[in-house]
């Protein structure tokens, strides 16, 4: 029943992709990457809710969103984006400490709050660097790898596979 959810997402999502990647403009493609950026975050912080580490939310998705307009906007550099951002979530972290037990949490939400938003923002917004510098063949050819890489795991995890990688996060994985 798995592969055939799969192959029916499939049909219905591949050509909408294709129409997004081929013919959307500038402007439409971005926010498209940035809707997928800000989901991802907020899964990832959704997972480290379930290890009870609580980064802030809305601070890693302003600076998700500032990293991913230095993609779009040449004259806004990276560096300014990671430096505003960083200085405002030290801020507002140091702001809103009341209690030691917030003092002692403080380093591993804020780096989870920073890299989550920095490591997740920074390499899907290369995509479209990739449809600016080299047009669509390259996304293209990436998908094709990411989904048979997924597919080939799913197929062999279900024939052979024999324990759970990450129960936690994924409790379904294969």
């Amino acid at each position: 029943m798995d592969i055939l959810k799969r192959t029916l997402t499939a049909l219905v999502l591949l050509p909408l992709l294709f129409l997004l990647v081929q013919f959307s403009s500038k402007v439409f493609f971005f926010i498209v990457i940035q809707i997928i950026v800000l989901l991802s975050l907020y899964e990832f912080y959704d997972l480290s809710r379930k290890k009870r580490v609580y980064p802030k939310r809305a601070l890693g998705m302003i600076l998700a969103l500032l990293i991913g307009g230095t993609f779009l906007f040449d004259k806004f550099p990276l560096g300014l984006a990671l430096f505003a951002g960083l200085l405002i979530l030290t801020v507002v972290y140091l702001v809103s400490i009341t209690a030691l037990e917030e003092l002692m949490a403080f380093p591993s939400e804020a780096a989870l709050t920073f890299f989550g938003a920095f490591y997740l923002s920074f390499t899907l917004n290369h995509i479209i660097l990739l449809r600016r510098d080299f047009g669509p063949f390259y996304i293209y050819f990436l998908l094709i790898i990411v989904f048979t890489s997924d597919t080939g795991a799913f197929l062999i995890g279900k024939k052979w596979g024999k324990h759970k990688m990450a129960a936690l996060a994924s409790p379904n994985k294969t």
